[in-house]
C-alpha cells in the first residue's frame, strides 16, 4: 500500500493544482501569483524527496494530454531533474491510455514491464511497474526493479491489488 499512499500524497500537494491552474492561465497561478516554473521547482523538491526513499526509479507529473511537466529520475545513487528537451509526451503509452479510463482517485498499476524511454526499451533492462493516480493530470511513480521483485514475490495479482 506504500505506493498507493505515496501517489495520493504526491497528487494532493497544492503544487500540482497550482501547476495546472497556471498552465490554464498563461503560466501564472492566479491564486498565488507564482509562475508555473516556480511551482514546478517546488514540486521537484517533493518528488526528489520521494525518490530518495530508494523505492522509485522515476516520479513524474503528466498533464491531461500526457505531457511530462515535472520528471525526477533516480539512478540508484542520486535524483536528477529532467528539463524541457528530456520531457516526453506519454499519451500513446499503454499505461497512460489504460489509466485514462479510471475514475478520479482510482489507481492504475501495470504488470511488470521493461522500462521504455522515447519508445525504446532501455538497453540496460530495467523491470518496472508503472502506477498512476487519476486526477486532472497524473502523478506517475515507477518502482525500481529490486523493490518490484521483492514486493511481487508470491503475488498473483498486479492490477487489481491497487484499485
Amino acid at each position: 500500500m506504500e505506493l498507493k499512499t505515496d501517489l495520493i500524497v504526491m497528487t494532493n500537494v497544492p503544487h500540482v493544482q497550482a501547476i495546472f491552474c497556471g498552465l490554464a492561465n498563461d503560466g501564472v497561478d492566479p491564486a498565488s501569483g507564482d509562475t508555473v516554473v516556480t511551482w514546478q521547482n517546488r514540486l521537484s523538491m517533493i518528488f526528489t524527496a520521494f525518490t530518495s526513499k530508494d523505492f522509485y526509479a522515476q516520479v513524474r507529473l503528466l498533464d491531461a494530454t500526457g505531457q511530462e511537466t515535472v520528471l525526477i529520475d533516480y539512478d540508484g545513487s542520486q535524483a536528477v531533474r529532467k528539463f524541457d528537451s528530456d520531457l516526453q509526451n506519454k499519451s500513446t503509452s499503454g499505461y497512460f491510455t489504460e489509466a485514462a479510463a479510471l475514475a478520479s482517485g482510482e489507481v492504475y498499476l501495470s504488470a511488470l514491464n521493461l522500462n521504455r524511454e522515447n519508445g525504446q526499451v532501455q538497453v540496460r533492462h530495467n523491470p518496472v511497474v508503472d502506477a498512476h493516480l487519476q486526477p486532472r493530470g497524473r502523478v506517475r511513480g515507477r518502482d525500481r526493479h529490486e523493490r518490484v521483485r521483492q514486493r511481487l514475490r508470491g503475488s498473483h495479482c498486479y492490477r487489481s491489488c491497487w484499485c
